[in-house]
């Protein structure tokens, strides 16, 4: 097994395989967000997607949105978790019965997806972040996912533990992204850089920029040759920020 950071930097994995550091949602959060939600999910015009680990849980199958994360970007296979007033039930009543219910209480997520379509998720995001203030950050992973964090959860908040395991450090390290998660550890490392299809906001917080991976070659390949090039000359200055 290899370390590894994943949901956001959510969840990190060390060299035996065994979680080596994790952040969760709270269930109050869960619970808030299922019922501010509650018209929307009854319509299908969104979903919401509990991730805990490699399982994904939905509150039902039957909106369009509840597989858009796995039909169109390969996340895993949600399951059911019975309907909006059975995932709210299930956390409200462990609150609501004292610390012998809490511990049946069910797991907390690492972290919530709400999808919908990038025009609702605008109005989306500006409300949840009125009834969430204080409580969780957030962030637009994909246009039509908005992505709900514990409050002290990044990538650059999941790399460093995953560096330490391999002996490595944020000064001798280079990454690569294209999304509002990205920003924290792009602006951890030595060297962030921006991919040419990343949101403006990723942009504007690097120095570095390269083109898509869609390009040819791909952006990644043509930053990794220049690095290798630089390290047979002098390093790369500030001002020579674009490959």
């Amino acid at each position: 097994a290899r370390p590894g950071v994943f949901l956001n930097g959510a969840v990190v994995y060390g060299s035996q395989g065994s979680i080596i550091h994790e952040r969760t949602v709270s269930g109050d959060v869960v619970v808030d967000v299922l019922r501010h939600l509650q018209d929307k999910l009854a319509a299908g015009s969104c979903s919401v997607v509990q991730c805990r680990g490699d399982d994904h849980f939905v509150p039902h199958m039957e909106s369009t949105w509840a597989m858009h994360l796995h039909r169109d970007y390969e996340d895993p296979m949600p399951k059911s978790l019975g309907g909006v007033e059975a995932v709210i039930s299930s956390f409200a009543a462990a609150e609501n019965e004292g610390p012998k219910a809490k511990r049946g209480r069910p797991a907390e997520p690492h972290l919530l997806h709400v999808v919908a379509s990038a025009q609702d998720l605008d109005s989306i995001r500006e409300s949840l972040e009125s009834l969430c203030a204080g409580r969780v950050r957030m962030a637009r992973s994909l246009p039509t996912c908005l992505t709900l964090l514990n409050l002290q959860c990044s990538k650059a908040d999941g790399l460093l533990p995953a560096l330490k395991e391999v002996g490595a450090d944020p000064s001798e390290t280079m990454a690569f992204g294209d999304a509002e998660n990205d920003i924290e550890m792009l602006q951890e490392v030595a060297i962030g850089v921006a991919m040419g299809n990343a949101m403006p906001k990723v942009k504007q917080s690097v120095v570095w920029l390269c083109a898509a991976n869609s390009a040819d070659p791909p952006g990644v390949a043509r930053v990794l040759h220049a690095l290798l090039a630089s390290r047979r000359s002098a390093k790369p200055s500030a001002a020579e920020g674009v490959v």
